[in-house]
């Protein structure tokens, strides 16, 4: 089996904890785990490496692959495929896959709801690409139905494209540009939660006393400004022994209903935005 990605995860990114889990799974079965890291010019130019071409890949897991035609050309080449996250528009593709996410919208909401009754919040802000993946988007879509539900001024947004995530300073420029700053910042993921940190407590501002930030993933090897951070908790390992689970009941069956998989997730309250 080979695990596709477009960029290997770093530290901090749930990937780290899904690929144990996913490798530990299938030897069991007696497979073993390849992975391919997808090149930039591959990506554009939708080409695929040679490994993938193999008769030895019998089954494909995709990770950090939210390019909609490169999704069809993996679909396209005839096995057991298994998507972990995709791009916003997968459910329209009508690929030949499986799909399996964390849950965000009921976790986020009930993270949100509970800052704001206890916080008497009545600004908060949203920073990540709504069009980077499914779970982006939920997580989105989770912040402004709860904003909504609690009359809370949501318009304290960066939703530019994750391309300038890695520029050095980006979010140091655009975070000031907000003007006032809203009682709670909602990271879409904990790398975003941790930048934000950095960048307002360089610009004077005391987290959580002037400004709350909350992130998602609860991922285990973090910066110290981490340690701090209230996220929510991502069974990761777990997720890659499903996702192989997945791919080896059609191995084995030939057969099988495509779904889509939430896997329950878990609210870490910490000091960044208390619970009470």
């Amino acid at each position: 089996c080979i695990t596709v990605m477009h960029a290997i995860p770093g530290g901090i990114h749930t990937g780290t904890a899904v690929i144990p889990g996913l490798d530990h799974q299938l030897r069991q079965a007696g497979y073993s785990l390849i992975t391919c890291a997808i090149t930039a010019e591959e990506y554009q130019e939708l080409t695929l490496p040679p490994i993938l071409r193999s008769p030895s890949i019998k089954a494909i897991v995709c990770m950090e692959l939210f390019h909609p035609e490169y999704s069809k050309l993996l679909a396209s080449l005839g096995k057991p495929i298994a998507f972990i996250d995709a791009c916003v528009d997968f459910m329209e593709l009508g690929l030949n896959a499986n799909l399996l996410l964390m849950d965000s919208r009921n976790s986020c909401r009930q993270m949100l709801t509970t800052l704001i009754r206890n916080h008497s919040i009545t600004s908060m802000g949203f920073v990540g690409d709504v069009n980077h993946c499914i779970s982006f988007r939920e997580r989105y879509e989770s912040f402004l139905m709860v904003g909504k539900e609690y009359g809370v001024d949501t318009s304290y947004r960066l939703l530019d494209n994750d391309l300038y995530y890695s520029e050095a300073g980006w979010l140091s420029r655009r975070l000031p540009e907000m003007g006032k700053l809203p009682q709670l910042l909602f990271c879409a993921n904990d790398f975003l939660a941790s930048q934000t940190m950095f960048v307002l407590e360089s610009m004077g501002k005391r987290v959580p006393q002037d400004v709350m930030v909350c992130g998602f993933d609860g991922i285990y090897s973090v910066p110290p400004t981490l340690s701090r951070l209230t996220t929510i908790s991502t069974p990761a390992s777990q997720l890659g022994a499903l996702a192989a689970t997945t791919l080896l009941h059609k191995l084995v069956y030939q057969t099988g209903i495509n779904s889509s998989t939430y896997l329950q997730t878990k609210i870490i309250y910490r000091e960044s935005a208390p619970e009470s």
